[in-house]
């Protein structure tokens, strides 16, 4: 049954914690790679400058677009391509004059906790 389903997803899954990669799959900084929670939330882990691994909604604050695409990779920005808001690994957006909104704290936000 479609919404008994939808219901375990809100209930039993959404508030667990969930293996989404291991760090030595992020081995350089920059790397990425994505993943989708149980519940259907779709995830960037990335690995930043400073070598910490942090994971973020793959979901722009802005107007709910993707953010990236590839499986995984390595980028400094993070970037739309609605209307280019762009963040770094710290869930810093960076400004630009088609994102005069952007704040760090629209991406934080979306930060998810990860364990070592």
């Amino acid at each position: 049954d479609e919404a008994i389903f939808n219901e375990e997803k809100e209930k039993l899954f959404k508030p667990a914690w969930v293996i989404a990669c291991h760090e030595s799959e992020l081995p350089a900084p920059y790397d990425y790679r994505l993943s989708t929670h149980p519940a259907g939330v779709p995830l960037i882990i990335i690995r930043g400058e400073d070598s910490k691994v942090r994971a973020f909604y793959n979901i722009c604050p802005h107007r709910g677009n993707t953010i990236l695409y590839d499986p995984s990779g390595n980028a400094k920005r993070m970037t739309c391509i609605f209307h280019q808001w762009s963040f770094d690994t710290r869930a810093t957006a960076s400004r630009s004059r088609v994102q005069s909104r952007a704040t760090k704290s629209a991406f934080a936000r979306r930060m998810r906790r990860c364990a070592r």
